[in-house]
Protein backbone atom coordinates (compact mmCIF):
# COMPACT_ATOMS: atom_id res chain seq x y z
CA UNK A 1 0.00 0.00 0.00
CA UNK A 2 1.28 3.11 -1.27
CA UNK A 3 1.59 6.15 1.67
CA UNK A 4 1.27 9.49 0.21
CA UNK A 5 3.22 12.69 1.10
CA UNK A 6 1.61 16.15 0.98
CA UNK A 7 2.14 17.68 -2.34
CA UNK A 8 5.30 20.00 -1.68
CA UNK A 9 6.28 23.11 -2.71
CA UNK A 10 8.79 23.78 -5.53
CA UNK A 11 11.17 25.70 -6.10
CA UNK A 12 12.23 25.60 -9.95
CA UNK A 13 15.83 26.76 -10.75
CA UNK A 14 18.04 27.28 -14.06
CA UNK A 15 18.71 29.76 -16.48
CA UNK A 16 15.18 29.78 -17.72
CA UNK A 17 12.56 28.14 -15.57
CA UNK A 18 9.00 30.01 -17.34
CA UNK A 19 7.58 26.50 -19.13
CA UNK A 20 8.75 24.19 -15.77
CA UNK A 21 6.89 27.44 -13.40
CA UNK A 22 3.84 27.27 -15.82
CA UNK A 23 3.55 23.31 -15.83
CA UNK A 24 3.54 24.00 -11.95
CA UNK A 25 1.20 26.48 -12.11
CA UNK A 26 -1.07 23.91 -14.30
CA UNK A 27 -1.26 21.90 -11.63
CA UNK A 28 -1.67 24.03 -8.44
CA UNK A 29 1.52 23.36 -7.10
CA UNK A 30 3.12 26.26 -5.26
CA UNK A 31 6.75 27.58 -7.07
CA UNK A 32 8.97 29.51 -6.41
CA UNK A 33 11.44 30.54 -9.65
CA UNK A 34 14.95 30.97 -9.65
CA UNK A 35 16.44 31.88 -12.81
CA UNK A 36 18.26 34.76 -14.63
CA UNK A 37 15.47 36.45 -16.69
CA UNK A 38 12.38 36.95 -14.75
CA UNK A 39 10.44 37.60 -17.32
CA UNK A 40 6.73 38.85 -17.31
CA UNK A 41 5.30 35.04 -17.50
CA UNK A 42 7.31 33.62 -15.16
CA UNK A 43 6.20 36.06 -12.87
CA UNK A 44 2.82 35.92 -13.70
CA UNK A 45 3.01 31.54 -12.87
CA UNK A 46 5.29 31.76 -9.87
CA UNK A 47 3.25 32.02 -7.04
CA UNK A 48 5.95 31.59 -4.29
CA UNK A 49 7.45 34.35 -6.21
CA UNK A 50 11.11 35.15 -8.37
CA UNK A 51 14.66 34.83 -7.17
CA UNK A 52 17.21 36.20 -9.46
CA UNK A 53 19.83 33.19 -10.37
CA UNK A 54 23.47 34.92 -9.98
CA UNK A 55 26.23 32.33 -9.96
CA UNK A 56 30.19 33.10 -9.39
CA UNK A 57 33.21 32.26 -11.23
CA UNK A 58 33.36 28.84 -9.31
CA UNK A 59 29.26 27.87 -10.43
CA UNK A 60 28.56 29.03 -7.04
CA UNK A 61 25.11 30.57 -6.31
CA UNK A 62 25.38 33.88 -5.25
CA UNK A 63 25.05 34.02 -0.89
CA UNK A 64 22.27 36.33 -0.93
CA UNK A 65 20.44 33.73 -2.62
CA UNK A 66 21.19 31.13 -0.95
CA UNK A 67 19.97 32.81 1.86
CA UNK A 68 17.04 33.79 0.61
CA UNK A 69 16.31 30.61 -0.57
CA UNK A 70 17.27 29.19 3.06
CA UNK A 71 14.58 31.51 4.57
CA UNK A 72 12.36 29.95 2.24
CA UNK A 73 12.52 26.50 3.06
CA UNK A 74 12.77 27.16 7.10
CA UNK A 75 9.04 28.82 6.57
CA UNK A 76 7.53 26.32 4.58
CA UNK A 77 8.42 24.24 6.63
CA UNK A 78 7.30 25.58 9.97
CA UNK A 79 4.27 25.99 8.28
CA UNK A 80 3.90 22.17 7.29
CA UNK A 81 5.07 22.37 3.81
CA UNK A 82 8.03 20.35 2.40
CA UNK A 83 10.47 22.21 -0.07
CA UNK A 84 11.68 20.13 -2.92
CA UNK A 85 14.23 21.63 -6.06
CA UNK A 86 13.39 20.73 -9.49
CA UNK A 87 16.05 21.88 -12.05
CA UNK A 88 15.79 23.41 -15.61
CA UNK A 89 17.89 24.50 -18.26
CA UNK A 90 21.86 24.50 -17.75
CA UNK A 91 21.46 23.33 -14.35
CA UNK A 92 23.01 19.85 -15.79
CA UNK A 93 26.56 21.53 -16.23
CA UNK A 94 26.69 23.30 -12.82
CA UNK A 95 27.34 20.53 -10.32
CA UNK A 96 28.89 23.28 -7.69
CA UNK A 97 25.90 25.31 -7.45
CA UNK A 98 23.60 21.91 -7.22
CA UNK A 99 25.28 20.34 -4.50
CA UNK A 100 24.80 23.96 -2.46
CA UNK A 101 21.17 23.02 -3.03
CA UNK A 102 21.21 19.84 -1.83
CA UNK A 103 22.12 21.15 1.47
CA UNK A 104 19.20 23.56 1.65
CA UNK A 105 16.43 21.00 0.34
CA UNK A 106 15.50 17.99 -0.95
CA UNK A 107 17.06 17.98 -5.15
CA UNK A 108 14.50 16.14 -7.36
CA UNK A 109 17.96 15.50 -9.32
CA UNK A 110 20.95 14.03 -10.08
CA UNK A 111 24.07 13.91 -7.23
CA UNK A 112 27.13 15.21 -8.58
CA UNK A 113 28.18 11.68 -8.98
CA UNK A 114 25.23 10.92 -10.96
CA UNK A 115 26.04 13.89 -13.29
CA UNK A 116 28.73 13.48 -14.10
CA UNK A 117 28.21 9.83 -15.29
CA UNK A 118 25.31 11.27 -17.68
CA UNK A 119 27.25 13.79 -18.63
CA UNK A 120 30.35 11.00 -19.71
CA UNK A 121 30.24 10.32 -23.98
CA UNK A 122 31.93 7.20 -22.44
CA UNK A 123 29.24 6.47 -19.94
CA UNK A 124 26.41 7.17 -22.85
CA UNK A 125 28.29 5.28 -25.62
CA UNK A 126 27.97 1.80 -23.67
CA UNK A 127 23.85 3.04 -22.81
CA UNK A 128 23.35 3.45 -26.29
CA UNK A 129 23.73 -0.10 -26.94
CA UNK A 130 21.05 -1.05 -24.39
CA UNK A 131 18.66 0.84 -26.28
CA UNK A 132 19.90 -0.52 -29.63
CA UNK A 133 20.53 3.20 -30.65
CA UNK A 134 23.75 4.14 -33.08
CA UNK A 135 26.64 6.17 -31.40
CA UNK A 136 28.67 9.09 -33.46
CA UNK A 137 32.30 8.31 -34.02
CA UNK A 138 33.73 9.98 -31.07
CA UNK A 139 37.36 11.01 -29.75
CA UNK A 140 39.56 12.55 -26.95
CA UNK A 141 42.49 13.62 -29.24
CA UNK A 142 40.72 14.71 -32.51
CA UNK A 143 42.56 11.75 -34.14
CA UNK A 144 40.42 11.45 -37.45
CA UNK A 145 39.33 13.37 -40.38
CA UNK A 146 36.47 14.54 -41.86
CA UNK A 147 33.50 16.64 -40.85
CA UNK A 148 33.55 17.04 -37.21
CA UNK A 149 32.35 18.66 -34.32
CA UNK A 150 33.68 20.24 -30.94
CA UNK A 151 31.54 19.57 -28.70
CA UNK A 152 32.19 20.94 -24.93
CA UNK A 153 31.22 18.85 -21.72
CA UNK A 154 28.99 21.78 -20.96
CA UNK A 155 27.33 22.19 -24.23
CA UNK A 156 24.88 25.56 -22.84
CA UNK A 157 22.02 25.01 -25.23
CA UNK A 158 24.16 23.67 -28.20
CA UNK A 159 25.85 27.44 -28.12
CA UNK A 160 29.41 26.81 -27.84
CA UNK A 161 29.57 23.57 -30.04
CA UNK A 162 31.80 24.09 -33.11
CA UNK A 163 32.36 22.95 -37.11
CA UNK A 164 35.15 22.31 -37.80
CA UNK A 165 36.41 20.24 -40.76
CA UNK A 166 40.31 20.02 -39.66
CA UNK A 167 40.96 18.53 -36.39
CA UNK A 168 43.42 19.92 -35.07
CA UNK A 169 41.97 23.35 -35.14
CA UNK A 170 39.90 22.37 -31.98
CA UNK A 171 39.31 25.27 -29.00
CA UNK A 172 42.01 25.68 -26.36
CA UNK A 173 41.28 25.27 -22.61
CA UNK A 174 37.87 24.09 -22.75
CA UNK A 175 37.30 20.48 -21.62
CA UNK A 176 35.28 18.47 -24.60
CA UNK A 177 35.14 16.01 -27.34
CA UNK A 178 35.64 15.36 -31.00
CA UNK A 179 32.29 13.65 -32.46
CA UNK A 180 31.68 12.86 -35.95
CA UNK A 181 29.13 14.74 -37.97
CA UNK A 182 25.85 13.30 -38.22
CA UNK A 183 23.21 14.98 -41.01
CA UNK A 184 19.58 14.80 -40.05
CA UNK A 185 16.82 16.03 -37.75
CA UNK A 186 17.28 16.77 -34.24
CA UNK A 187 14.75 14.62 -32.00
CA UNK A 188 14.43 14.64 -28.07
CA UNK A 189 12.85 11.93 -26.10
CA UNK A 190 11.63 12.45 -22.05
CA UNK A 191 11.26 9.33 -19.85
CA UNK A 192 10.49 9.39 -16.11
CA UNK A 193 12.39 6.75 -14.09
CA UNK A 194 12.72 5.42 -10.94
CA UNK A 195 13.72 2.14 -8.97
CA UNK A 196 9.97 1.13 -9.65
CA UNK A 197 10.31 1.54 -13.25
CA UNK A 198 10.38 3.63 -16.19
CA UNK A 199 7.57 5.81 -18.22
CA UNK A 200 8.09 7.19 -21.53
CA UNK A 201 6.51 10.51 -21.64
CA UNK A 202 6.89 11.43 -25.21
CA UNK A 203 9.68 12.19 -28.06
CA UNK A 204 9.39 15.83 -29.97
CA UNK A 205 11.40 17.20 -33.09
CA UNK A 206 13.96 20.10 -33.38
CA UNK A 207 14.10 23.07 -35.84
CA UNK A 208 16.75 23.04 -37.81
CA UNK A 209 19.48 26.36 -38.87
CA UNK A 210 17.24 25.92 -42.05
CA UNK A 211 14.20 26.00 -41.03
CA UNK A 212 14.64 29.06 -38.10
CA UNK A 213 16.86 31.64 -38.08
CA UNK A 214 19.39 31.46 -34.69
CA UNK A 215 22.82 33.08 -34.46
CA UNK A 216 24.99 29.64 -34.37
CA UNK A 217 23.95 26.61 -36.12
CA UNK A 218 23.44 24.80 -33.13
CA UNK A 219 21.89 26.73 -31.09
CA UNK A 220 18.62 25.69 -29.65
CA UNK A 221 15.93 27.28 -32.08
CA UNK A 222 12.62 25.53 -31.02
CA UNK A 223 10.53 21.82 -30.76
CA UNK A 224 7.70 20.62 -32.24
CA UNK A 225 5.69 17.52 -31.43
CA UNK A 226 4.44 15.34 -30.90
CA UNK A 227 7.21 13.26 -33.16
CA UNK A 228 5.33 9.42 -33.98
CA UNK A 229 6.32 7.20 -31.77
CA UNK A 230 5.53 3.69 -32.45
CA UNK A 231 5.53 0.41 -30.03
CA UNK A 232 9.31 -0.41 -31.24
CA UNK A 233 11.11 2.91 -30.42
CA UNK A 234 9.05 3.20 -27.32
CA UNK A 235 10.47 0.14 -26.22
CA UNK A 236 14.15 1.12 -26.97
CA UNK A 237 13.54 4.25 -25.14
CA UNK A 238 12.49 2.21 -22.50
CA UNK A 239 15.36 0.49 -22.84
CA UNK A 240 17.84 3.48 -22.58
CA UNK A 241 16.32 4.80 -19.66
CA UNK A 242 16.01 1.55 -17.67
CA UNK A 243 19.44 0.96 -18.08
CA UNK A 244 20.87 4.36 -16.67
CA UNK A 245 18.34 3.90 -14.14
CA UNK A 246 20.13 0.96 -12.99
CA UNK A 247 23.63 1.49 -13.34
CA UNK A 248 23.13 5.14 -11.95
CA UNK A 249 20.44 5.19 -9.48
CA UNK A 250 18.84 8.21 -10.65
CA UNK A 251 15.07 8.83 -10.35
CA UNK A 252 13.50 11.66 -11.93
CA UNK A 253 13.30 13.10 -15.60
CA UNK A 254 15.60 11.88 -18.54
CA UNK A 255 15.77 13.71 -21.66
CA UNK A 256 17.76 12.17 -24.04
CA UNK A 257 19.10 14.03 -27.61
CA UNK A 258 19.12 12.38 -30.89
CA UNK A 259 19.52 12.84 -34.43
CA UNK A 260 17.56 10.80 -37.01
CA UNK A 261 19.71 10.35 -40.02
CA UNK A 262 18.07 10.03 -43.80
CA UNK A 263 17.96 6.37 -43.21
CA UNK A 264 15.71 6.63 -40.09
CA UNK A 265 18.67 5.65 -38.03
CA UNK A 266 18.66 7.46 -34.41
CA UNK A 267 22.11 8.67 -32.93
CA UNK A 268 22.07 9.32 -29.04
CA UNK A 269 24.21 12.66 -28.66
CA UNK A 270 23.21 14.14 -24.80
CA UNK A 271 21.22 12.94 -21.90
CA UNK A 272 19.85 16.02 -19.63
CA UNK A 273 18.82 14.98 -16.17
CA UNK A 274 16.05 17.74 -15.85
CA UNK A 275 13.20 19.47 -17.43
CA UNK A 276 14.20 20.97 -20.85
CA UNK A 277 12.83 23.00 -23.13
CA UNK A 278 11.02 20.45 -25.58
CA UNK A 279 9.17 19.25 -22.16
CA UNK A 280 6.60 21.97 -23.02
CA UNK A 281 4.88 20.81 -26.25
CA UNK A 282 4.76 17.41 -24.03
CA UNK A 283 2.90 19.50 -21.69
CA UNK A 284 0.98 20.77 -24.31
CA UNK A 285 -0.42 17.94 -25.77
CA UNK A 286 -0.33 15.50 -23.45
CA UNK A 287 -2.98 14.73 -20.72
CA UNK A 288 -0.73 13.79 -18.11
CA UNK A 289 1.84 17.08 -16.60
CA UNK A 290 5.45 16.21 -16.31
CA UNK A 291 5.36 17.75 -12.86
CA UNK A 292 3.06 16.21 -11.45
CA UNK A 293 3.93 12.62 -12.43
CA UNK A 294 7.66 13.62 -11.34
CA UNK A 295 6.20 14.67 -7.90
CA UNK A 296 3.97 11.58 -7.82
CA UNK A 297 6.86 9.21 -8.23
CA UNK A 298 8.72 10.94 -5.66
CA UNK A 299 5.53 11.03 -3.19
CA UNK A 300 4.34 7.10 -3.65
CA UNK A 301 5.27 4.01 -5.05
CA UNK A 302 4.01 4.80 -8.42
CA UNK A 303 2.68 2.41 -11.39
CA UNK A 304 3.88 3.49 -14.18
CA UNK A 305 1.81 3.74 -17.35
CA UNK A 306 1.87 3.60 -21.36
CA UNK A 307 2.08 7.06 -23.05
CA UNK A 308 -0.79 8.14 -23.73
CA UNK A 309 -2.44 11.05 -25.55
CA UNK A 310 -5.33 13.41 -24.50
CA UNK A 311 -6.17 14.06 -28.83
CA UNK A 312 -4.24 12.51 -31.26
CA UNK A 313 -5.03 15.32 -33.90
CA UNK A 314 -3.48 17.66 -31.22
CA UNK A 315 0.26 19.54 -32.43
CA UNK A 316 2.09 21.98 -30.95
CA UNK A 317 5.63 23.99 -31.78
CA UNK A 318 7.29 26.47 -29.98
CA UNK A 319 10.20 28.83 -31.28
CA UNK A 320 13.27 31.39 -30.30
CA UNK A 321 12.99 34.46 -31.61
CA UNK A 322 16.62 35.63 -31.62
CA UNK A 323 17.55 39.46 -32.22
CA UNK A 324 19.71 39.49 -35.22
CA UNK A 325 21.26 42.98 -33.93
CA UNK A 326 20.73 45.21 -30.82
CA UNK A 327 17.07 45.18 -29.84
CA UNK A 328 16.03 48.81 -27.62
CA UNK A 329 12.31 47.63 -25.62
CA UNK A 330 10.63 50.48 -24.31
CA UNK A 331 7.50 50.95 -22.53
CA UNK A 332 5.53 51.51 -25.62
CA UNK A 333 6.79 48.04 -27.39
CA UNK A 334 6.71 45.89 -24.26
CA UNK A 335 2.47 47.08 -24.34
CA UNK A 336 2.77 46.11 -27.95
CA UNK A 337 4.34 42.71 -27.59
CA UNK A 338 2.15 41.84 -24.32
CA UNK A 339 -0.82 41.98 -26.57
CA UNK A 340 0.04 39.37 -29.00
CA UNK A 341 -1.47 36.10 -28.36
CA UNK A 342 1.10 33.28 -28.59
CA UNK A 343 3.83 34.51 -27.06
CA UNK A 344 5.70 33.37 -24.20
CA UNK A 345 9.03 34.77 -22.12
CA UNK A 346 8.18 38.15 -22.34
CA UNK A 347 10.70 40.91 -21.00
CA UNK A 348 9.45 42.36 -17.72
CA UNK A 349 10.57 45.69 -18.05
CA UNK A 350 12.45 47.78 -20.80
CA UNK A 351 15.96 46.83 -21.75
CA UNK A 352 18.54 46.29 -24.08
CA UNK A 353 18.77 43.12 -25.97
CA UNK A 354 22.07 42.38 -27.90
CA UNK A 355 22.27 40.50 -31.25
CA UNK A 356 22.20 36.68 -30.37
CA UNK A 357 19.90 36.83 -27.31
CA UNK A 358 16.68 35.71 -26.98
CA UNK A 359 13.83 38.24 -27.53
CA UNK A 360 10.96 36.07 -26.66
CA UNK A 361 9.25 32.67 -27.55
CA UNK A 362 6.62 32.14 -29.88
CA UNK A 363 4.30 29.39 -29.72
CA UNK A 364 1.81 27.79 -31.90
CA UNK A 365 -0.92 24.95 -31.68
CA UNK A 366 -2.48 22.87 -34.48
CA UNK A 367 -5.59 20.73 -34.26
CA UNK A 368 -5.72 18.06 -37.66
CA UNK A 369 -8.72 17.32 -39.29
CA UNK A 370 -7.89 14.11 -38.78
CA UNK A 371 -5.20 12.02 -36.69
CA UNK A 372 -3.18 10.69 -40.04
CA UNK A 373 -2.27 13.77 -41.62
CA UNK A 374 1.65 13.17 -42.21
CA UNK A 375 4.32 13.98 -40.31
CA UNK A 376 5.78 16.68 -43.06
CA UNK A 377 2.63 17.92 -43.38
CA UNK A 378 1.78 18.74 -39.35
CA UNK A 379 5.33 20.15 -39.63
CA UNK A 380 4.85 22.38 -42.30
CA UNK A 381 1.37 23.80 -41.39
CA UNK A 382 3.15 24.76 -38.01
CA UNK A 383 6.02 26.41 -38.94
CA UNK A 384 4.28 28.32 -40.99
CA UNK A 385 1.98 29.63 -38.32
CA UNK A 386 5.00 29.93 -36.15
CA UNK A 387 6.43 32.47 -39.37
CA UNK A 388 3.37 33.96 -39.21
CA UNK A 389 3.98 34.95 -35.11
CA UNK A 390 7.43 36.11 -36.00
CA UNK A 391 6.31 38.58 -38.43
CA UNK A 392 3.61 39.90 -35.99
CA UNK A 393 6.02 40.18 -33.51
CA UNK A 394 9.06 41.91 -35.25
CA UNK A 395 6.47 44.32 -36.73
CA UNK A 396 4.91 45.40 -32.92
CA UNK A 397 8.48 45.51 -31.81
CA UNK A 398 9.59 47.48 -35.02
CA UNK A 399 12.48 45.13 -36.19
CA UNK A 400 13.06 43.29 -39.48
CA UNK A 401 11.80 40.14 -39.60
Amino acid sequence: MSHLKPVPVVVAIGYSVRALVEACWQAGVKCLAVDHFGDADTRQYASGGWLQLQLTKQNLIVEETIRALQVFTTEKNRAGEEVVVVLAGGMENLGAAVEQLHKIAVVLGPSEEQRMKLRSVEFLREMAVCGEFRFPETSRDGQFDGDCLWKPNASAGGLKIARVMDSGSFLDNVAGYWQRSISGEQVGATCLVSDQGCELLGVTSGLSAAEWPGPTEFIYRGSLGPFPVDSGLSRRLKLLASAIQAQTGYCGWLQFDFIRDEHGELYLLECNPRWTAGMEVLLRVGDENPVVELLCCYNSENTFKAIRRRDTRAHFGKAILYAERTVHLDELSLARLHRIKGVADRPFEPQTIEAGHPIVTLQASLLCESPFNSETDVRKRLLNKLRLQRRDTCAALSIAD
